[in-house]
């Protein structure tokens, strides 16, 4: 498996909250990276390596959950999350296509673009309280995806 794939057949059968857990664990450790090559002016094929692995890992990681919360019992609480969570994730897929469109642009010139303000750290800390609200909105319909 390459770093940044969440793949289904290769993920182990955890409890959901674990998948969650450790998918998280790996976009900040991913985005991590790709925050700390753009600090030290990495050159342009490393930080679009960096980028396009937290870019696949991300959207992976949306689809999961997106898939997730569709399988809950629809009631008012389900559709006010669901609604959110979804206009966060395509808040950041908008920020994620620009960004690519700005790799896109520059790669004859392999000016990097600065990847720290079009992806800020606010995007992330808004999706992981939105998690945070999912994960108990799952948990509470299903516990035994939950627990071990």
């Amino acid at each position: 498996m390459v770093v940044g794939q969440i793949d289904a057949e290769d993920r182990p059968t955890y409890p959901l909250k674990t998948q969650f857990d450790e998918d998280h664990n790996l976009i900040r450790s991913l985005l991590e990276k790709l925050y700390k090559s753009a600090e030290e002016n990495e050159d342009y094929a490393v930080l679009l390596e960096c980028f396009r692995s937290f870019e696949e890992c991300i959207l992976k990681h949306f689809d999961m959950e997106e898939s997730e919360i569709k399988k809950l019992e629809w009631n008012d609480d389900v559709a006010a999350h669901i609604e959110g969570h979804k206009a966060s994730h395509d808040s950041l897929r908008n920020a994620l296509i620009y960004t690519s469109d700005q790799f896109d642009k520059k790669r004859s010139s392999k000016e990097i673009p600065n990847v720290i303000v079009l992806l800020p750290q606010t995007y992330f800390d808004e999706l992981e309280s939105w998690d945070i609200e999912m994960e108990k909105l799952l948990c509470g319909h299903n516990e035994a995806k939950c627990t071990d």
